[in-house]
């Protein structure tokens, strides 16, 4: 239940939890595309979190918020099969409760297959978590007498592997894409968009302030780019002035957002 995360009970995450949940959700991702297309009807809302930087207390304060909005139920079910939720990537870094935010982000994923999405991001990128804080936390967390020493990061590697790079929707109203993706210039993939894109969502951020809500608007060829950092961590404190919990929602409703 959503309300037991603000207690932290023990029983929300273990190892033996974490692992199968993970090969659970391996398998689910290889059967989705690298670029996902979405047609988008009317009257559908995409909630899209930026990096979040393994903060696990940010994200349960986000879902009570989509609770509160209807968007959920305190199950972690999304409440409309036309609401969707997006992790633009980055949902580890260096935060000490990676683990525990991987295990919400997935857990989120398998009860809402085909409606919530975890896009790669640098941290997922070609193992570049595996040297970094949450490589150093699988080798505290993760490893029981029982397991062989890497067994975790070889089911990490393959878990990141088939994350999707880019979601993209398709508004055929108005003729219009919007390409969601951690990567402003999305790696290892080709874009064919079925229209011209009129918007970007991306989350690796420039080296400058954010306002306090962690989102930074701006134009380019007649192209609106969204930048959203989702957490007030540490680094984004300290780089991007960032004190609050952030999230955006891209409302669709007669081909119009």
């Amino acid at each position: 239940k959503l309300l037991k995360f603000l207690g932290y009970e023990s029983d929300y995450w273990s190892p033996k939890t974490f692992n199968q949940t993970i090969m659970k959700l391996t398998k689910i991702n290889s059967k989705f595309p690298k670029n996902i297309e979405i047609e988008v009807s009317d009257n559908e809302k995409f909630i899209i979190f930026g990096a979040l930087g393994g903060a696990f207390h940010s994200l349960v304060r986000d879902l009570k918020e989509l609770e509160k909005k209807e968007f959920i139920n305190n199950d972690l079910k999304l409440k409309f099969k036309n609401h969707y939720i997006i992790f633009l990537g980055n949902v580890v870094g260096t935060s000490p409760y990676n683990m525990e935010t991987l295990f919400l982000v997935t857990d989120l994923i398998q009860k809402n297959v085909g409606q919530v999405f975890y896009l790669e991001g640098a941290e997922e990128y070609r193992e570049f978590w595996a040297d970094r804080t949450f490589g150093k936390e699988i080798a505290i967390k993760g490893i029981s007498p029982s397991s062989k020493k890497d067994s975790l990061k070889n089911l990490m590697k393959d878990f990141f592997i088939t994350l999707p790079s880019t979601v993209v929707l398709n508004l055929p109203k108005s003729k219009e894409s919007i390409l969601i993706s951690y990567f402003t210039k999305p790696k290892d993939t080709k874009l064919s968009p079925k229209y011209g894109m009129s918007l970007e969502f991306h989350s690796d951020a420039p080296k400058k302030e954010f306002p306090e809500n962690g989102i930074i608007l701006t134009s380019e060829n007649n192209k609106k780019i969204v930048q959203i950092l989702s957490s007030p961590t540490r680094t984004n404190r300290y780089l991007y002035s960032i004190s609050n919990d952030n999230f955006a929602i891209l409302d669709i409703k007669d081909g119009k957002y």
